[in-house]
């Protein structure tokens, strides 16, 4: 796996961006009950699109923008059990590139996504190098079919590779030199080391930032 998470973490492997004929967004549903904040992580990521698919059938719940807290919150269905998280680069989307320790320009080509179940009325999930590593995992296990039976396997898989206890909880958000150096003990934090630690080693490997 490392290989992989190495070139994701410098282009972004996965650059599927088509949606099924005739999704749309459910996010002002008033039948939604359920509030998922998408927690993307290079470093910290500024303006990025994100969007929200049910894993089922693959159709859109919801678009937004990381905006400038690098978070995105949407209202998911009380059917929809299984969701995929994608995070896009594009014009005028920053992040916090690890390596250099500066913002750099997100390139459209970028994408990284989550996929992870949806139980809990609010939850907060991350979407890393990590878990792109896991959802193209699952992926290739399910050879064509539905990715959701084999979630859990790839996600440990991964968890495994790396050493974390839980690639989708949110690690904490570098956005600065600062954010970096205060990183502490915590799951978040030790989390966040961890995918800093992997762009540095990818950025020396192949001479360049993260998703350059």
């Amino acid at each position: 796996l490392t290989p992989l998470v190495a070139a994701m973490l410098l282009a972004g492997c996965n650059s599927n961006d088509d949606d099924p004929v005739g999704a749309k967004s459910l996010a002002n549903n008033t039948t939604t009950i359920k509030t998922l904040t998408v927690t993307p992580s290079l470093g910290k990521i500024l303006n990025a699109k994100v969007k929200l698919k049910n894993a089922a059938t693959n159709a859109l719940i919801g678009e937004t923008t990381t905006g400038t807290t690098g978070k995105a919150t949407f209202n998911v269905p009380a059917s929809v059990t299984t969701v995929i998280a994608e995070v896009q680069g594009g014009t005028g989307v920053t992040y916090f590139d690890e390596a250099k320790k500066q913002m750099v320009d997100m390139p459209a080509s970028t994408i990284i996504r989550a996929a992870a179940s949806v139980v809990n009325t609010n939850s907060e999930i991350g979407v890393t190098a990590l878990t792109e590593a896991a959802v193209q995992r699952a992926e290739a296990l399910a050879a064509g079919g539905s990715i959701i039976p084999h979630l859990n396997a790839a996600k440990a898989t991964v968890e495994d590779a790396f050493s974390v206890q839980d690639i989708l909880k949110a690690p904490t958000l570098v956005g600065s030199p600062l954010d970096l150096a205060n990183l502490g003990s915590t799951a978040a934090e030790q989390y966040a080391l961890r995918l800093a630690s992997l762009a540095r080693i990818a950025a020396q490997n192949l001479g360049g930032s993260e998703a350059a």
